[in-house]
This record gives C-alpha cells, sequence and structure tokens, in this order.
C-alpha cells in the first residue's frame, strides 16, 4: 500500500494548527499559505480556507479524523478523494511563484491532469492555453478548484506539470 494525499476539513481559523497537530503525529501535511495584505502587517492565510493536506496510508485515516481541529475527510462518491501529486506540486510551485492568489470553484471530472493555463495566446505543450494577458491560472480537478494569479509583465509562462 501506498500512501496518498487527501484534503481534510478543519474548523475555521484551525489550519495552521492541524498542520502542526499533524506533524507532531509524524503525519507529511501540508496548508498552503498566501500573504494577505492587512492594514499595519502582512499576514499569511491558508490558500484554501478550512483545508489541510495530509498524506498517508488509507489505515491511518481514523487516527487523523481524531485529530483536534479536524472535521472529516473531503469525500468523493462516498470515499475520502485522493489528491494527486502532481496537483500538490503544482499547489506548492503556484505559491511559490505567484502573489496575489484567489481561488474559485470549478468543475470537478477526476479523470483531468492539473492544468495550468498562462499569459500566451499560444498554446504551451498540450496544457497552457490562454486566459487573458497577465493571468496564470491551475485547475485542480481532483479538489475542483482553480487558484488563478495575475502576474507582472516579465513573467513568462511555463508549464509546471503536462
Amino acid at each position: 500500500m501506498s500512501q496518498n494525499w487527501y484534503a481534510i476539513y478543519t474548523k475555521p481559523q484551525w489550519e495552521k494548527k492541524v498542520t502542526s497537530i499533524l506533524k507532531r503525529k509524524k503525519f507529511k501535511s501540508y496548508c498552503p499559505l498566501v500573504v494577505k495584505a492587512g492594514n499595519k502587517k502582512n499576514a499569511f492565510q491558508p490558500l484554501f480556507p478550512s483545508y489541510v493536506f495530509v498524506q498517508a496510508m488509507p489505515n491511518e485515516m481514523s487516527a487523523i479524523k481524531q485529530t483536534q481541529g479536524v472535521i472529516n475527510f473531503v469525500y468523493w462518491l462516498t470515499q475520502p478523494a485522493v489528491i494527486k501529486n502532481n496537483e500538490i506540486d503544482a499547489i506548492k510551485e503556484f505559491v511559490d511563484d505567484y502573489k496575489d492568489i484567489r481561488v474559485e470553484k470549478t468543475e470537478v471530472n477526476m479523470n483531468d491532469n492539473v492544468l495550468l493555463i498562462g499569459d500566451s495566446s499560444t498554446i504551451v505543450g498540450d496544457k497552457m492555453i490562454l486566459v487573458k494577458n497577465k493571468t496564470m491560472k491551475a485547475i485542480l480537478p481532483s479538489l475542483g478548484f482553480s487558484i488563478i494569479a495575475e502576474v507582472d509583465d516579465h513573467a513568462k509562462a511555463k508549464v509546471i506539470y503536462a
């Protein structure tokens, strides 16, 4: 059996705490954080409110569900939704490379691969197409979300994962 990535729901504003608790329990967990400009200082906030990603074996799920702050796994068709590795990698790279990221709900098709859409009017590889000038978009079918960032004039469109 291999470990899979799963999304878990947390109590509101418990994302960072749950990530920390899971790491103390020796689970690989990830809470993508983005900078949100505040009145006095910038603060890091979760990109996906009330979501944390955890890598685990199926037999470890009950221990994760018993973690303080965890509400439940995100389910798809009566099973905990498995998040593809390339989607986790795309989120990490997107968060590292871009600022002013926003999240949008999108139609779910679990058979799709991560799709990155960039600021070029031509198709680059088979995974990048135009949205509009200066916009990067990663479609994450396992989650049913897209993440979108406005980029500067010097940014180059690139395929992160095909």
